[in-house]
């Protein structure tokens, strides 16, 4: 059950008990007893009767706590993000709350005679469907961003996948060209140690032919 219909429920139980117990104490007496009012019939902020049109009972959408007009009107000037002062939750819809208005109209006239209470279930169910709508659009609401993040992950768990793919392909060239790196880096080393070798060996070698050369026209002057 709801809050709202939690919060109605109980005016109405509530109600009924004190009619009973005015009939009871009736009963004993010619001269009715007058009753405290209810708490719920007080604003829980400034702790005053509902009774006038500054103080109309107001609830609270979708939390169901339900202040006076005065108070609410105070609360909002203060309070931009509008939350309840009594949950702190971010509220988006106010109404009068009838079915309040409604139990007390029943007990302002319980003390004046003995007629059978009425409740006006039209606007307890206006209550409820006003509820019903705020909850409603909040739900398509979010199924509609839950449709959108579904899709938007979809596309980002594909395009995530496609870069592992990438990276994978990618880090088996890198390791390809590594190797092939190393190898060409000692094979190159290897040639530049050959040529050394080389040129070691004909260094000296250059020098005799030279000498050879020189005694070899030596030889055939004489």
């Amino acid at each position: 059950m709801s809050n709202v219909d939690d919060i109605i429920q109980r005016q109405k139980l509530k109600q009924q008990l004190w009619l009973l117990q005015s009939k009871q104490e009736q009963g004993e007496s010619d001269e009715p007893t007058p009753l405290e009012t209810p708490d719920e019939y007080r604003c829980p902020i400034c702790y005053e009767d509902y009774d006038s049109e500054k103080r109309k009972p107001i609830v609270l959408f979708p939390c169901g706590h339900s202040v006076c007009f005065s108070c609410l009107t105070m609360s909002e000037r203060s309070n931009a993000s509008k939350k309840c002062c009594l949950c702190n939750t971010h509220y988006t819809k106010t109404a009068t709350n009838f079915a309040l208005q409604s139990a007390m109209s029943l007990q302002n006239n319980s003390s004046n005679t003995n007629s059978k209470p009425t409740f006006d279930f039209k606007n307890d169910l206006k209550i409820a469907l006003a509820r019903f709508d705020i909850l409603s659009s909040q739900l398509r609401e979010n199924e509609a961003k839950s449709k959108r993040v579904k899709n938007d992950l979809k596309s980002a768990q594909i395009f995530y996948e496609r870069l592992q793919d990438e990276l994978t392909f990618v880090q088996q060239q890198l390791d390809i060209q590594g190797k092939k790196v190393n190898e060409l880096s000692n094979e190159d080393s290897k040639i530049d140690k050959d040529i050394k070798n080389i040129q070691d060996i004909l260094g000296p070698l250059t020098t005799e032919i030279q000498k050879l050369k020189l005694l070899a026209q030596s030889e055939n002057q004489s």
